[in-house]
Parts: structure tokens; sequence; C-alpha cells
């Protein structure tokens, strides 16, 4: 089977959810046999050092990368007001990524192409130009419903209006190709029922984030008696910047003032300077990190602090995969089934957090052992190998239909 994976970030190094994301469950995909090729864009706001040709320890037999300016620019935002066409998509439309995607179809058969995220939708027609394989959405999440919950929480009446106005017609672009797809892959059932919802009439199956075993066999470290707290996210994502100023602001600093003794390290891609230069108490701001499996394994707890989002959070699967106890929001939980661990807590106004926090100081060595029994659950529920498994037997049944 060949699967042609068409993603709007190079995920490797794996500093993001959306990079984990895309890298198991093609690693789950390719341990059925399959045979997959990547075709990503290296954007201005996640560009990648790397080069292809030498890296390993990946799924895919091709790995290509078509640099793209994504930046936001003020000419093209403002013309953009007066065009149809949504601005959250146009900044992926590029004439170079669609002639190396042409090239791509030209000189080899796909069974499949597998489209990670709304945004490669913009491709569909030059796709079904060029090529009969089975086209896949894979929905990371629902990108209008996080705006919506983004504009809800905005203070600036005009920001607001503005966030508005473009996330209409974001909606409108995901409501007018979802059923262009042979297939739909939602990360929850919460995400299924509103992609149905929003019209969508085809065949879909939840295809939850993996994990894979072997982060934590290599990456888990011992618990300090005085646990310290950590963030890691990419800081260009305005939920991550939006979740992480609320809990600075509004527990942290509480917390510390109270308990000066404890640390809050922050690690992220594309850290921006107004939180480098934040001077916010007891706080490391670590920037861009080498390892994220490495960072999270330092800290007992992680904090995942989302008031807006959508999807599936992979890195509170990674975060309990490798023993950490984990502190978020109900937003932040969506699309995971935790069966009541003991290692994970949630709140959404402060005193709850800060009740947690508290909590989690007081536990000695319950930390650690409901930091176990959470990755024990995890790398069993959600063990990518499965997820492959599951998804590589779907393909087979459509290709043949």
């Amino acid at each position: 089977m060949n699967i042609l994976v068409l993603a709007k970030k190079m995920p490797y190094p794996k500093m993001d959810g959306e990079s984990i994301a895309i890298d198991v469950l093609c690693d789950g995909l390719h341990t059925q046999g399959a045979s997959l090729d990547l075709l990503a864009m290296n954007t201005s706001k996640h560009f990648s050092n790397v080069d292809p040709s030498v890296l390993d320890g990946h799924p895919f037999n091709a790995l290509k990368l078509v640099s793209i300016d994504n930046r936001i620019k003020v000419k093209d935002a403002f013309l953009n007001l007066f065009s149809a066409d949504s601005y959250h998509i146009s900044r992926f439309v590029s004439n170079e990524f669609e002639e190396e995607l042409i090239q791509m179809l030209s000189s080899k058969k796909y069974d499949v192409i597998q489209l990670e995220t709304i945004y490669l939708c913009a491709y569909i027609d030059t796709i079904r130009k060029y090529s009969d394989a089975k086209l896949v959405l894979r929905a990371h999440n629902i990108e209008h419903e996080i705006w919506d919950r983004v504009i809800k929480n905005e203070k600036n009446p005009i920001k607001s209006s503005y966030l508005s106005y473009l996330n209409k017609k974001l909606k409108r672009f995901e409501r007018s190709v979802i059923n262009k797809v042979d297939l739909l892959l939602p990360i929850s059932a919460k995400d299924m029922s509103n992609f149905m919802e929003l019209g969508y009439k085809g065949i879909a199956h939840v295809m939850p984030i993996g994990i894979k075993s072997s982060n934590s066999e290599l990456l888990e470290s011992n618990y300090k008696d005085h646990i310290s707290f950590g963030f890691i996210g990419s800081l260009d994502w305005v939920p991550n910047q939006e979740g992480l100023t609320w809990f600075m602001e509004n527990i942290w600093k509480p917390f510390v003032k109270a308990n000066p003794t404890f640390t809050f390290n922050i690690a992220g891609r594309n850290t921006p300077d107004w939180i480098k230069q934040s001077n916010w108490p007891g706080t490391v701001i670590h920037g861009e990190v080498d390892s994220a499996e490495s960072f999270t394994t330092e800290n007992e707890v992680m904090i995942i602090p989302l008031l807006s989002g959508s999807g599936m959070r992979a890195k509170i699967l990674e975060a309990l995969s490798l023993g950490r106890n984990i502190v978020t929001t109900k937003v932040g939980l969506e699309g995971i089934d935790v069966k009541d661990l003991k290692a994970v807590y949630v709140a959404d106004e402060p005193t709850g957090f800060i009740k947690h926090l508290n909590q989690l100081t007081k536990q000695n060595g319950e930390v650690k052992s409901h930091g176990r029994i959470a990755k024990a659950f995890v790398l069993e529920a959600y063990d990518h190998i499965k997820v492959g498994a599951e998804l590589f037997n779907i393909y087979k049944d459509s290709i043949t239909k």
C-alpha cells in the first residue's frame, strides 16, 4: 500500500503536538507494511533546518520539503478583507508546493493520500486531477472551533470583531471541503459529532493519537523529592499563549508567593520576546529545547492550561506515557479517556488549580506511583501500533471498494 502524506509543517524534530501526531500515526502504518512518502511545507513560522537526506528514524521512504513564506502580512491581511477566501487557508497556498505535489503524483501511483489538517484541503482539486487515490482528511481538530473559543475570551472588541470575520470565512471553507474527501479521520468522538453537525455526510472513523512505548523506555527519569512544574508547547500558537498567560497571572503568581521554593519551567518553539522578558516569579524560560521528551521527564508535573482548543492534546498523552502527573482544564482533556487516573488533575478555575498544585507538593511518593500507573494505562490504551493496525485495515477495505 502506497501512501502519500501531506503536512503543513516539517514534523521533525517533534517539538509540538501536531508533529507527534503525524510521526506516531505514520510509524504505526509503517509497522503494518505500508510504504509512505511525505511532502511537507517548511514554513517561515515553523522553519526546520533539518536536512531530510540525513534524517533517520522516521517511517518515510521519501521526505520532501518545500519552503513557504506564510508570515502574516499587513497588505495581504487588508486585501483579504475584500475577498471571500479564508486568510487562514490562503497563507498555505503555494505554487511551489503544488508543483512538487504534481511531480510526486505524476511519478508514482498512490493508493491513499492523507491530508494532515484541513489546510491541505486547498490542494484537493489538484490531487483529483492527477491521482485516483483515496483521499483522506486527518483532522487534528476543528479549526474554526478553536477560534470560536479564542474570540470568546478576547477582551478587545475591535480585535474580537476582526477575528470573528476571519473565522466565518474559515468555517465556510471547512464546510465546503469536508465532503470532497473519501474518508474523514477525526481525532476524537467530540470532533466526529461536530463534523457531522457541520454537514459531513461521508465515511468517518475516530482515529486518536497514539503513543510510542520506546519514548518512555528511553527517557523515564527519577523523581525528585522536591517536585518541579513544567510547560511545553508551541508558543506562537494563540491558545497556548492565552492559556499560559491566564495560568501565570491567576494561578502561578499567588501559588509561588506562598510557596517560593518551587520552580515552573517553560519551553516551546518560537517563544515570543514578551514571554522571554516577562520576569514571572519562580519561572525559568527555556525557549526551544533539543528534546521535548527529556524536558518533560525533568519535571514531575506538567501543566496544560488550555482555555481554547479542539481535537486531542498529544502533549498530555506524551507526559502521561513518561510517568508524569498533569494538571489541565476540561478543554485540555477533551478527546482523552483517562479512566479517573489519579495522576490527572482537572480544574477550570484558579482556586481549583491552586488547590491541585498544593496537593501535589505534599504527596511525597504518591506522585511517582500515580505516574507509573498512568504510564502503564496510556501505553496500553493508546499504543500507536494498535492505532496504526486499525487504520491500515480501514485503508485496505477502502481501497478494495
